[in-house]
């Protein structure tokens, strides 16, 4: 699995070769940099901290792809290696203390609006994303579109909706990914080896809350959001569940109920408990 980070630039063909030249030059610098550090480690049981990095590759070899960036940010490129290193070292520590990840210890995963996800684990760690900050912004979106198309034909379009929806969809995938980020490393301070994310398939195409209840529901990118913790999962090594939740409010899982499909006849009639409202 590769990850990447998305640039969006304008540039004319002097400008994009410098780019490629640059981009080329900092994994030049950062292979240069992990070689350095492996054969320290290997030899010395040690790994330089970014100090040293900077100096044998900066300051005593004047390597040429150091000399290729400003000095700042050759430092920058170099950083990112010695604390690469840091955190395998730190794995291997955790590895050898016996403190690794445990299976069974699971975080659950509710969606919703105002609280966008609601995170429960079996070892007593609990927390909230917000998701009121979401909704506003697609408010603001869906106002603006519906200003600048106010009069126009069916199918119109211009340069400005297209700016103004690639910038909504900016938003969304930064919130996206900082979401997923959070219940990952959530999981990893605290040991957990399983995350369980509740969602019934297609449940947006069979919305009915009310026409602005649904736009709010359908506009907030809750599926990819839980591909990309799965993703993340995958990454870190943890084990990804995805559960239907259409019963989830009737079943009992102190009574260890079934969670029965929705459509499909469940294989008993009922549930242990009755739905008790609070208030």
């Amino acid at each position: 699995m590769f990850g990447c980070q998305q640039n969006l630039i304008r540039a004319d063909s002097e400008i994009k070769a410098i780019i490629e030249y640059l981009c080329s030059e900092s994994a030049k610098l950062s292979n240069c940099g992990t070689y350095y550090a492996r054969q320290l480690y290997f030899k010395s049981g040690k790994i330089p901290n970014r100090a040293q990095l900077h100096k044998v590759l900066g300051t005593e070899n004047r390597n040429l792809h150091y000399q290729a960036f400003y000095s700042d940010t050759a430092q920058q490129i170099l950083t990112g290696v010695a604390e690469s290193f840091k955190s395998f070292l730190g794995l291997l520590k955790a590895f050898k203390n016996g403190v690794i990840i445990d299976p069974a210890k699971c975080l659950t995963i509710d969606h919703g609006l105002d609280n966008w996800l609601t995170c429960v684990s079996n070892i007593g760690t609990s927390f909230i994303v917000d998701g009121r900050h979401l909704k506003s912004l697609n408010q603001g979106y869906n106002k603006r579109v519906a200003f600048l198309m106010k009069g126009k034909a069916n199918g119109y379009w211009s340069k400005r909706l297209a700016s103004l929806t690639e910038k909504r969809n900016r938003q969304m995938r930064d919130a996206v990914n900082k979401a997923a980020i959070k219940v990952i490393h959530h999981c990893l301070k605290n040991q957990i080896g399983t995350v369980v994310f509740g969602w019934n398939k297609g449940q947006k195409n069979s919305a009915n809350m009310g026409s602005k209840t649904n736009q709010k529901f359908v506009q907030i990118p809750t599926g990819r959001l839980k591909d990309r913790i799965a993703q993340l999962c995958e990454q870190y090594g943890l084990r990804f569940v995805e559960t239907e939740e259409s019963y989830s409010s009737k079943a009992s899982f102190v009574d260890n109920d079934l969670l029965p499909t929705f459509g499909e006849k469940p294989e008993c009639d009922s549930f242990s408990r009755n739905l008790v409202i609070g208030g």
